[in-house]
């Protein structure tokens, strides 16, 4: 007989029913907490919900509409009364204009380049040299890439003006003019700036003049550029001419010290009192020393006593060498000097003369300079003339606001002015 099956047998039919009993009411209650877990969730959710009914803005939303959406649109509050509303328009948007200052007719522009925006948009255009009003006019009217800019001439009684306009009204549609050509040039006439344009432009050019004007010439502006070794260096030479300068120093004193003296002889010499001139004067020997006396001959002329103070190695003995073949810095600045004035007056007489321009006179005078010297002139004039265009401008704007005129271009806009006027 197999025990164990049969012991396996009864324990499993004691044991089948058992569990089979315990699986169902795990699943029943597995089940009960499924759903109670949903339902859970569905109050949460309705808990939510209804949160939001108590607030009192969730009953009181607004919505507007309107009968030209594309010409106006509007958003409301909570707090928004409900009603019919009309909007009335006080101003239609304009078109941008500005305008320039009096022009007079024979006034010649270029060369250089016009850039003139509207808006985003923007378009170019060179002129030539000697251009007139009327070619900026054509120039801007005949742009192929003109994205919707009219010029035209305005002449009152003052003189003819530049107006530049437009063809599109609205704050985005404004127009900007910059000018790419020399300072100084007329075209600059036309350039439309703002406030701030203005005062970058000052400031630029004020540290421009202050950067070359006061930069230092000659010895002191290259001291701070050497090295320890270049400065030991420049140290030793000039020690060095130090002591030749007071070797030629003591020189030039015996010199002088030895033309004086010769000075102080011919002036005694000139006073014509004999106790003066006459070595060992007396009273007592006065009769015979006046009978044979004879008074020396100054060892030097006037000219030569001039000129010993300047000479160096002077000597008495080669006085009459040296005071005929030596040049004196004095004398040598001094011929210069009378070179330059005839050279100034030659120059002078060819341009009134109508022989020579002022620009091939100014060329000329400018030849006679060092590259050095030539190049920061240039580079001087230059930033004067950027500085007093960036001052000329301030000016005009400043007297834009005491007209209160502002965001217009040389003070003058034809919408606000008042006077006759003939088109062009």
């Amino acid at each position: 007989m197999d025990i164990n099956s049969m012991v396996s047998k009864i324990v499993d039919a004691e044991r089948i029913p058992k569990q089979q009993r315990i699986d169902f009411e795990r699943a029943k209650i597995d089940t009960s907490i499924s759903a109670y877990g949903r339902l859970r969730e569905s109050l949460d959710t309705m808990k939510n919900l209804m949160a939001n009914f108590r607030q009192e803005k969730a009953f009181a939303l607004r919505s507007v509409n309107t009968t030209e959406e594309s010409v106006v649109t509007a958003t409301a509050t909570t707090d928004a009364i409900a009603g019919k509303y009309a909007v009335d328009v006080l101003q239609l948007a304009q078109s941008h204009k500005i305008a320039s200052d009096v022009i007079p007719e024979d006034t010649r522009f270029g060369p250089g380049k016009l850039q003139i925006s509207l808006g985003d948009e923007q378009f170019d255009f060179s002129l030539r040299k000697n251009s007139k009003l009327t070619d900026v006019v054509r120039a801007i009217n005949g742009a192929s890439d003109n994205p919707g800019v009219r010029a035209s001439i305005i002449k009152d009684r003052n003189g003819p003006r530049l107006i530049v306009a437009s063809n599109q009204s609205g704050a985005e549609q404004a127009i900007s003019i910059n000018v790419d050509a020399e300072v100084g040039n007329d075209l600059y006439r036309f350039e439309y700036k703002t406030i701030e344009q203005r005062v970058r432009d000052l400031e630029k050019a004020q540290a421009e003049a202050l950067s070359v004007l006061g930069m230092p010439t000659g010895e002191d502006a290259v001291d701070g550029d050497l090295s320890p070794e270049e400065a030991a260096k420049v140290g030793e030479t000039e020690k060095t001419d130090e002591e030749l300068n007071s070797a030629e120093q003591t020189k030039v004193e015996e010199a002088v010290k030895e033309g004086e003296e010769n000075a102080a002889q011919t002036q005694e010499a000139k006073s014509g009192r004999p106790e003066d001139s006459i070595p060992g004067w007396t009273e007592t020997a006065s009769g015979t020393l006046m009978d044979s006396y004879q008074a020396p001959k100054p060892e030097l002329d006037e000219k030569a006593i001039e000129k010993s103070k300047d000479v160096p190695g002077w000597s008495n003995t080669a006085s009459g060498t040296l005071t005929d073949s030596y040049v004196t810095p004095a004398e040598a600045q001094a011929k210069l000097e009378e070179e330059l004035a005839a050279e100034k007056a030659a120059i002078a007489k060819a341009v009134a003369d109508g022989d020579m321009t002022e620009e091939e006179a100014k060329k000329l005078e400018r030849e006679k300079l060092s590259p050095e010297e030539r190049e920061r002139l240039e580079k001087v004039e230059a930033i004067q003339a950027e500085l007093a265009e960036a001052q000329r401008s301030m000016q005009v704007y400043m007297a834009c606001l005491k007209f209160n005129l502002p965001k217009i271009l040389s003070c003058y806009l034809m919408e606000s002015l008042s006077f006759p006027v003939t088109i062009m």
